[in-house]
């Protein structure tokens, strides 16, 4: 469906270009409650878990 993010046009280069994102670099420099907890650990366990935890089809390498 189209409209949805995992759809597959739309969410391939959304993956792509989220993993090409300084993540820690951000989330340290954001007004954030709690970023002492964002660790480098925490963000890539989050990262390989939560985000590349999907489809390979869905993934470009």
């Amino acid at each position: 469906e189209p409209w949805h993010y995992s759809y597959a046009p739309e969410s391939i280069p959304m993956l792509e270009d989220y993993l090409q994102l300084p993540l820690e670099t951000l989330l340290k420099t954001e007004k954030l409650e709690g970023k002492d907890y964002l660790t480098l650990d925490f963000i890539t366990t989050y990262r390989e878990e939560r985000v590349l935890g999907i489809s390979p089809l869905l993934k470009s390498n």
